[in-house]
């Protein structure tokens, strides 16, 4: 079988590492999903991919959905971000231990994408793609220690209606800090070297452009090719022939002549 007419699936035998059931044993699937058109898709597409996965239950409102995972026990859940008139993570409010993964799935708000994004937790679009499906799947091939943290991190962005908090990855795992605290952040190879309040640095196992995209709805702005700057910790600007940004703790950049338009067009904005 093939995911592109020619291109084989990739090999499915680990897919219960992190769960305690054998490779043969069947990954346990749970779908909360208030359109029955999605799950009925969603289902047939889980059915049709060549790994041991099964449809345990599905539901359609949030009330039903936590009882479904609470006696299904799932080992993953597909959750739509938007349940009716209600928000499917508030399902987590009433599940005490979350031992089970999470894959949100969501046609909602660009908001909704990027709080999923910053908490660093799985999304699928519909309409779901067959080969998408199965990649998020197969992601998920040990436990996810920090879901429950994420959890937070998304249930806080949420409810305050504001990307307040980030989940990084780090060389040692996630680290989840307040995107106020962050002053400054510098491109490190194909690492990132993150500057805190605190004095702290945090060396993030992400790109410094992919970190400008999860920031792009906050006060972050380009400045050159290898530095990022949060604008709240701005104290000057320095005009002449060679423009620098000065930090209110003293740092400064070197400003891009292709970057000073837009710059200046932000800072006029504050």
């Amino acid at each position: 079988m093939a995911m592109n007419g020619d291109e084989p699936y990739p090999d499915a035998s680990h897919l219960a590492k992190g769960t305690g059931k054998k490779a043969s044993e069947a990954l346990r699937v749970v779908i909360v999903d208030d359109e029955p058109s999605s799950i009925d898709a969603l289902s047939f597409l889980i059915r049709d991919l060549p790994l041991p996965i099964q449809v345990v239950g599905t539901a359609q409102t949030l009330h039903a959905g936590i009882e479904l995972i609470q006696t299904a026990k799932p080992d993953l859940v597909f959750l739509d971000v938007e349940i009716k008139d209600r928000l499917g993570f508030e399902v987590f409010n009433h599940i005490s231990q979350v031992n089970f993964d999470v894959i949100f799935i969501t046609g909602y708000s660009k908001y909704a994408i990027q709080a999923i994004k910053v908490s660093a937790l799985d999304f699928l679009l519909k309409p779901v793609a067959k080969d998408e499906l199965l990649a998020a799947i197969l992601k998920k091939e040990q436990r996810d220690w920090h879901l429950q943290q994420k959890l937070e991190t998304l249930t806080v962005n949420f409810q305050k209606q504001q990307l307040n908090r980030i989940a990084v990855p780090t060389l040692k795992g996630l680290e989840f800090t307040d995107v106020d605290d962050i002053q400054y952040c510098q491109a490190e190879d194909n690492y990132t070297q993150m500057f805190l309040n605190s004095g702290s640095m945090l060396l993030v196992s992400k790109t410094l452009k992919k970190l400008e995209e999860l920031l792009d709805t906050h006060n972050f702005i380009r400045i050159n090719r290898s530095t990022l700057i949060n604008l709240n910790y701005l104290k000057s600007y320095v005009r002449g022939k060679s423009p620098a940004v000065i930090l209110d703790n003293g740092k400064e950049f070197s400003l891009s002549p292709n970057r000073k338009s837009s710059f200046l067009k932000r800072i006029n904005q504050l």
